[in-house]
């Protein structure tokens, strides 16, 4: 049985499957509910939610819908591995092996003539196309499963000049005599012919969805014929609106048209123009699929206020319309203009941003005594640009002495686990000149003064015997040399040839150069930890010296788990990280082992490997108590009393990621040949824009920065921000160059457009 629940608020989906859950408990108390959802974001606000709810939140699978197909493949196919051979981790070090293959590089075939400039460049080049071929083959398995049936039969369907190639290369892998693995596709089609006989959850719950590629979509509706599947979507409008089109494409196709003529075709011109994404979902929702039963949850919102009525007019699909008649109490004078519900700023920097933000998070705490820092959500394109200064104006030390509780999401595991960010410190250094800035973050990990014993005194004196040392860069003469440089004058290895010398002189004797070197005369008290200063630097040299030789995965692996053994003492708080890191090392070990690679790996190759797992952004710090501070991710759009949004700034937001050119559903794009389903960040984003206008409750901040810093000229906002404004204007019965006109710039502002 198929059941579709819909609602423009999320906090009323969830109501619906608590009660469900509740009303309708598994017969056995030791099965465990099946929960789908596209973030673990949302898998925390649910499990948070059903705990609230009904007492008790437990025994819950939640898996991602790829996960979910995966487990269902391993528990009803047989002969599976833990890992498929089509992976897009192990078909990148399959594809590495190919073109490292002397065989494969010298066949006259379309891959290896197209190829052949990449794979006779640096090994940099092929290992980073074959990452992105990877990826894109994996994309093609989930977005265009017809082209994969058509090349592996033989078949071309001139798709351009770059599907030649590509077929060729898939051809290629799948006839590997060594990978007998099935791919995704094959896999998907043995699951849908044993499914009647299939072990399957009792029922699956679907929760939250936005968007989904079609294969999963087919997926649940295949499931739904074997056993219950409840799809719980967010939909912004009651009303169908599958048939709105752009007013852009309007304008193309019909020339110029009034404004109560593009009224009629694209409804509200936000669901327009931001809701390509989601519009494409629910029209295959709800159009291609017969369901037995839709539940529907919408609820306007009764607050009166200007967000109230954009949010209703999003869900009756109603053009917005200024409402009052009366001239005195429209346009910039209109009461809903400055109710506080939007409020939109510009500023001169990211920090000026924080600052304004804060004072308005305090002014609305004051006006509403009921709300909670959890009630409030703190959004940007990156978190990473802000980081630097939330402590500096959210943290207890903060100039006003008024502190806010914050947790943060989405930052680099690097930035966020003080291991493995002195791990990615030493990847750093290792292929480096060994500069001074390289060197001094190591002193100061705490993993480090952990293994040496040493105290923020004993650090201190060591950055001021290196500063006294005039130590540069430079292991020794020889690395010198290598960057053009001469002698071995302000290395390591001088500086510390010295404190060496300063050890054999007498008391008080005069300090006369030798050698060419001055001795550097130091306190004895300090001579053993200068000694273990000797020491790291040896350590690290010898570290620096063996990596430079390429070695296999095997080897690579050892060297990175023998380095960090060395060099690192981790403190209790580090367990977990040094958990993920060694998980990481075991994964690339199992990759490569299946994927039969056998190549020579340079350390620049290393470090681009394992630089990537450290650049992961990781999400435990969301909704983990305080004002909730996050990156934009599609696909997690939750409710916040206040919702505010940092850096919508031109060129920021929406983001553009650039596919490559031979991206074959790139192509299909730029021809206007896209399908429905298909993901575009720049899509996503503007969808994800959308989501925030409803999933303010009760009051939307918006910032960009608007001025630069430098020369104070007027900085352009994000268009979703203008196409926002020109909504409001049309509420209101303002025009848009009023409105921008009104929005402050480094100003405390209590409502919007106050001048």
């Amino acid at each position: 049985m198929l059941i579709l629940h819909q609602s423009n608020r999320l906090e009323h989906l969830a109501e619906a499957l608590a009660s469900l859950l509740n009303a309708m408990p598994l017969e056995d108390v030791f099965e465990s509910e099946t929960i789908v959802i596209q973030s673990q974001g949302m898998r925390r606000y649910i499990n948070r939610y059903l705990a609230q709810k009904n007492g008790i939140a437990a025994n819950i699978d939640f898996s991602l819908p790829a996960r979910l197909m995966w487990q269902l493949m391993q528990q009803n196919l047989n002969n599976l591995s833990k890992l498929s051979p089509f992976a897009t981790d192990v078909l990148h070090w399959r594809l590495m092996q190919l073109f490292e293959d002397a065989p494969f590089r010298e066949q006259p075939n379309a891959a290896a003539t197209y190829l052949h400039q990449y794979m006779v460049s640096r090994p940099e080049a092929y290992f980073d196309l074959a990452f992105i071929l990877a990826d894109i083959f994996d994309q093609y398995l989930i977005y265009r499963s017809d082209w994969i049936q058509h090349w592996q039969n033989g078949e071309l369907l001139n798709l351009g000049s770059d599907e030649a190639w590509q077929a060729d290369l898939w051809q290629q892998l799948t006839a590997q005599e060594s990978h007998h693995g099935e791919h995704r596709l094959q896999m998907w089609q043995r699951l849908q012919a044993a499914l009647p006989t299939a072990n399957l959850p009792k029922r699956i719950w679907v929760f939250g969805i936005t968007s989904m590629a079609p294969m999963y979509l087919e997926l649940f509706r295949t499931l739904s014929q074997y056993t219950d599947v409840h799809i719980f979507a967010m939909n912004p409008s009651a009303a169908y609106w599958g048939n709105i089109v752009e007013p852009a494409t309007l304008l193309r196709q019909y020339g110029h048209m009034s404004e109560a003529e593009l009224a009629e075709h694209n409804g509200h011109p936000l669901l327009a123009s931001l809701g390509k994404q989601g519009r494409d979902f629910f029209d295959a929702l709800t159009s291609d699929i017969a369901y037995d039963y839709q539940g529907e949850y919408f609820a306007h919102n009764h607050a009166g206020t200007l967000l109230a009525r954009l949010q209703n007019d999003l869900l009756d699909l109603h053009y917005p319309q200024n409402t009052n008649e009366d001239d005195k109490t429209s346009g910039l004078n209109h009461p809903e203009l400055h109710d506080g519900s939007v409020i939109i700023n510009s500023a001169h920097s990211p920090l000026r941003e924080l600052q304004i933000l804060k004072d308005q998070i305090i002014a609305s705490l004051a006006a509403n005594p009921t709300w909670q820092l959890q009630d409030i959500a703190v959004l940007m394109p990156k978190v990473d640009a802000y980081l630097p200064f939330l402590d500096a104006v959210f943290g207890k030390d903060c100039p006003d002495g008024q502190p806010l509780a914050y947790s943060v999401a989405d930052v680099k595991l690097s930035r966020q686990q003080p291991l493995l960010q002195a791990i990615h410190h030493l990847l750093s250094l290792m292929g480096s000149r060994f500069e001074l800035l390289d060197v001094l973050p190591l002193l100061d990990a705490p993993s480090i003064q952990q293994r040496y014993g040493w105290d923020s005194d004993m650090v201190a004196v060591l950055h001021t015997t290196i500063r006294n040392l005039n130590i540069r860069w430079g292991i020794d003469g020889d690395m010198r040399r290598e960057f053009g440089g001469t002698d071995d004058t302000f290395t390591w290895q001088q500086g510390l040839e010295r404190v060496v010398m300063g050890w054999m002189l007498p008391q008080n004797s005069q300090h006369h150069a030798w050698q060419n070197a001055v001795p550097y005369a130091s306190e004895p008290t300090h001579w053993p930890l200068l000694a273990q200063l000797w020491q790291f630097i040896h350590s690290l040299q010898q570290y620096h010296s063996e990596w430079q030789q390429a070695a296999d995965v095997n080897t690579w692996v050892a060297r990175l788990q023998a380095a960090v053994t060395d060099l690192f003492a981790p403190l209790d708080t580090d367990l977990f990280a040094l958990q993920q890191w060694q998980q990481n090392l075991s994964e690339w070990l199992a990759q490569t082992e299946l994927a039969q690679y056998q190549g020579q790996l340079e350390y620049a190759l290393v470090k681009r490997h394992v630089g990537a797992f450290l650049e992961q952004e990781s999400q435990a710090g969301f909704l983990r108590g305080g004002i909730t501070v996050c990156s934009m991710v599609p696909m997690r759009g939750l409710p916040f009393k206040m919702l505010c949004l940092l850096g919508m700034n031109d060129g920021e937001f929406p983001r553009d990621s650039k596919a490559p050119s031979f991206d074959l559903i790139y192509q299909d794009a730029l021809h206007h040949r896209a399908r429905k389903g298909d993901r575009s960040r720049r899509d996503d984003d503007r969808y994800l824009f959308l989501e925030c206008l409803l999933n303010a409750r009760e009051q939307l901040y918006i910032s960009y920065i608007g001025k630069s810093i430098r020369n104070d000229d007027t900085l352009a906002a994000s268009t979703v921000v203008y196409e926002f404004i020109d909504t409001v204007a049309a509420m209101v019965g303002a025009s848009s160059k009023d409105l921008l006109e009104g929005i402050k710039t480094d100003a405390y502002a209590q409502a919007a457009w106050v001048k």
